[in-house]
C-alpha cells in the first residue's frame, strides 16, 4: 500500500478522482467514491491524513469530510487487518444459521466481532444486511460474497475466489413471465451480445426512430398502471408526469436510480443488476427520454461491488454502441448515465436520503415539500426510480400498457420479483403476478416450509411490513390485499418463519437493525428505535417486565405514523405494533419464563453446499 503525505493524495489518485468529479455538476459529490478509492489504495482504512488531504483536495474542511466518513459504516477509521470479513448477522441469516458462521469464522481467525487477529491478517465484523437474503446464510471478503455457506466446514483461503452472480430461480409454471426471460434463458445475459439478440434496445430505437413524443411515453407507462417496486407502490407515470416543463423550467434535470436496496429480506434488485443490466440501462434511457433529463445517475448500495461492476460495464458497453451519450442513435436525444456507489446506510434508500449522499453528505433525508421534482439533486427537478420500476419500462414501451394491464390485478398490474428467504426449501428470487396467493408463492415456487414442519408467520414484503400469522397465508401478494391484511407488499420481499422461531428473537434482530440505521436527525427515530430494541433485547434474555407489552405500543404509537421527517420510524414501529396483536402470548411468555421458552427447539442451522 502507499503511505499518504499528510498534505497531498497520490497524483495517480487525484487523477482518478478529478476524472470521477467531472461526473457531477458540484466537486462536493466526488467525495464518497473519492473515500472509497481513498481506503482501497491507503492502507485499507481512512486515517486523519488521508481525510485532510482529501478534504484539501476536493476543496473541502476536514471536518466536513470526517462527518460524511463517520457516518458511513463502509468507512474504516481505524486500522483494520490484511483481509475484512464481514457476517450478515440480520434477520434472513440468523434464520439460516449466520450465529455458526459467525463462530466459525472467529474459530479460524482467532479474532472476536470488532477485532483484528495477533497476526494482523483478518479483522472480523458483523454487519447488518447485505442483499444475500435468498442465499443466508453469507459473509464478505473484501467484498466478495461468499453464500449458501455450510457452517460447519468452510475455510476462509477457499473462499478466496471471484463472486458468482446472484441466482434466480426458475418459474414454478403456469406463469407468463418476462422480467426474467433473459435471467433464465443464457449465462451471458448480462451482455449487450445477448441482450440484443433477445430483442433488446428495440423500444428505445422504436420510441426515437418513429419519433414517439417524450409526454407520449409518460403516457403509454401512466395507462399501464405501472407502479414502484422500491416499496412505496406510487404510480411511476404519474410521478414522471410531476416533472416540470421544460420550456417553462429550463433548469437541469436529473434522474436518480435507486439502487440502494438494503431492507432485510430484499434482493431482487440484485438480480437484474447482475444478470440483465442492459435491461435497466435501457429503462433509464426511456425514462429520461420520457422526461427530458439529460443525466441520469445509478446509486447502488456500496456492498453491491459485483452489482455494481455489472452495471457500469454495460453502460460502457451501450456508450460504445452510440446508446449512452450524446445524440444517441443519431436521434439528437442525449443522456449520460453515471455510476455512483454508496457507502452502507439503509437510510439512503430514502428517496431524499439517496439525494444528499449522492451530493457528498450524510445521508440525512429532506423535509417535504419541496419535493424532489421541483428541487432536487443540486436544487435541480428529480426523479428517483426504483431499478425494477425503470426495468419494467421496455417491456410497457414495446407491448403496450394493454398486454400489462392483462397480468396482475386491476389495481396492481404486471409482474414482480418476490424474493423469498427464510425457512423454506428453495430460497430464491422468483416472477409472480401481482395479486397471487402467498401460499402458492410459498408451496408452488420455495417448495413449502422446510424440514416438514408448520408455518408459524410470515413477512409478506420485507422487514418494515410487519410479521403476520399462518392463517394469513392466502392473502393475495398485492397493495390492496395486504393493506385490508393490515400489511404491506413492500418490495415483494417474502421472510418465512417455521413452527419453532421465536417472533421476540426475530423483533429482537429487525428492531436492532432500524436502531443501527436510523440517521439520527428526528428524536422519536433516534431515540425510540434504541428504545424499541432495548426492550426486545431484554425480553429475549430474560429481564422482560409485564409493562414492557404496553410499552412497546406506547413507542411505537409515538413514533409513526408520519411524524419524523423520513419513515424509518413508522419501519420500525410497523413490526413492532404486529408483534403485539398477533403474537402477544408470545411476549407474556417470555417474561412469564424469564427468558424465551423456545430457545432449545429453535430451527437448528441449514446445512447447504460450500
Amino acid at each position: 500500500m502507499e503511505t499518504v503525505r499528510p498534505s497531498s493524495l497520490p497524483a495517480a489518485l487525484e487523477r482518478e478522482i478529478d476524472e470521477i468529479a467531472t461526473h457531477y455538476p458540484e466537486r462536493r459529490a466526488a467525495l464518497i467514491p473519492a473515500l472509497h478509492r481513498c481506503q482501497e489504495e491507503l492502507g485499507g482504512w481512512l486515517s486523519p491524513e488521508v481525510l485532510e488531504a482529501c478534504a484539501r483536495f476536493l476543496g473541502l474542511e476536514p471536518v466536513e469530510v470526517f462527518g460524511v466518513a463517520s457516518f458511513y459504516p463502509m468507512f474504516h477509521l481505524r486500522p483494520v487487518g490484511k483481509r475484512v470479513v464481514s457476517v450478515c448477522h440480520n434477520i434472513t441469516c440468523e434464520l439460516r444459521g449466520a450465529g455458526s458462521v459467525l463462530e466459525r469464522v472467529c474459530a479460524l481467525t482467532g479474532a472476536e466481532p470488532g477485532g483484528t487477529s495477533a497476526d494482523g491478517e483478518y479483522s472480523v465484523k458483523t454487519v447488518e444486511c447485505q442483499g444475500a437474503c435468498a442465499n443466508a446464510p453469507m459473509l464478505d471478503i473484501d467484498g466478495v460474497f461468499h453464500e449458501n455457506l455450510r457452517a460447519d466446514s468452510f475455510e476462509l483461503p477457499r473462499l478466496a475466489r471471484a463472486q458468482t452472480p446472484a441466482r434466480a430461480g426458475a418459474p414454478a409454471g403456469g406463469y407468463e413471465t418476462y422480467l426474467l426471460e433473459r435471467v433464465l434463458a443464457r449465462e451471458d445475459s448480462h451482455t449487450l451480445a445477448a441482450y440484443r439478440a433477445a430483442g433488446g434496445y428495440r423500444a428505445l430505437e422504436r420510441v426515437l426512430e418513429t419519433p414517439i413524443a417524450p409526454v407520449e411515453v409518460t403516457n403509454i407507462v401512466m395507462d399501464s398502471g405501472l407502479r414502484g417496486r422500491g416499496g412505496a407502490g406510487f404510480p411511476t407515470g404519474l410521478k414522471w408526469s410531476f416533472m416540470p416543463d421544460p420550456a417553462r423550467d429550463p433548469r437541469p434535470r436529473y434522474l436518480a436510480v435507486n439502487a440502494d436496496e438494503s431492507e432485510p429480506g430484499t434482493c431482487k434488485d440484485r438480480v437484474l443488476m447482475e444478470r440483465d443490466p442492459h435491461g435497466l440501462v435501457e429503462g433509464i434511457l426511456l425514462a429520461c427520454y420520457a422526461m427530458r433529463v439529460g443525466v441520469a445517475y445509478v446509486y447502488v448500495r456500496g456492498e453491491y461491488r459485483f452489482s455494481y461492476a455489472r452495471v457500469a460495464a454495460a453502460v460502457e458497453e451501450a456508450r460504445a454502441a452510440g446508446l449512452v451519450g450524446a445524440n444517441v442513435l443519431g436521434s439528437g436525444f442525449s443522456c449520460e448515465i453515471w455510476m455512483h456507489q454508496g457507502a452502507g446506510a439503509y437510510i439512503c434508500g430514502e428517496e431524499t436520503g439517496l439525494m444528499e449522499s449522492l451530493e457528498g453528505k450524510r445521508g440525512h433525508p429532506r423535509p417535504k415539500p419541496p419535493f424532489p421534482a421541483g428541487f432536487g439533486l443540486w436544487g435541480r427537478p428529480t426523479t428517483v426510480n426504483n431499478v425494477e420500476t425503470l426495468f419494467n419500462v421496455p417491456f410497457i414501451v414495446e407491448r403496450g400498457a394493454a398486454w400489462y394491464k392483462r397480468l396482475g390485478t386491476e389495481k396492481s398490474t404486471g409482474n414482480f420479483l418476490c424474493g423469498i428467504s427464510g425457512h423454506v426449501e428453495r430460497p430464491g428470487v422468483y416472477e409472480v403476478p401481482l395479486g397471487i396467493p402467498a401460499r402458492e408463492i410459498l408451496e408452488r415456487c420455495a417448495g413449502g416450509v422446510w424440514k416438514k414442519r408448520a408455518l408459524k408467520a410470515w413477512i409478506p414484503g420485507g422487514s418494515s411490513c410487519g410479521l403476520l400469522p399462518a392463517s394469513a397465508i392466502d392473502t393475495r401478494m398485492d397493495h390492496d390485499s395486504l393493506r385490508t391484511a393490515g400489511s404491506m407488499l413492500g418490495t415483494g420481499a417474502m421472510i418465512l418463519f417455521d413452527e419453532t422461531a421465536c417472533t421476540v428473537r426475530a423483533m429482537e434482530v429487525i428492531s436492532r437493525f432500524y436502531a443501527h440505521e436510523s440517521c439520527g436527525q428526528c428524536s422519536q427515530c433516534r431515540e425510540g428505535t434504541d428504545w424499541l430494541h432495548e426492550i426486545f433485547e431484554r425480553l429475549e434474555h430474560g429481564a422482560g417486565r409485564i409493562e414492557d407489552v404496553e410499552l412497546l405500543t406506547s413507542l411505537a404509537n409515538g413514533m409513526a405514523p408520519g411524524k419524523t421527517i423520513c419513515a424509518l420510524a413508522d419501519a420500525a414501529a410497523i413490526p413492532t405494533h404486529s408483534i403485539v396483536k398477533h403474537f402477544k402470548h408470545e411476549l407474556l411468555e417470555h417474561v412469564k419464563h424469564a427468558g424465551c421458552p423456545r430457545r432449545a427447539a429453535r430451527s437448528e442451522p441449514l446445512e447447504v453446499g460450500a
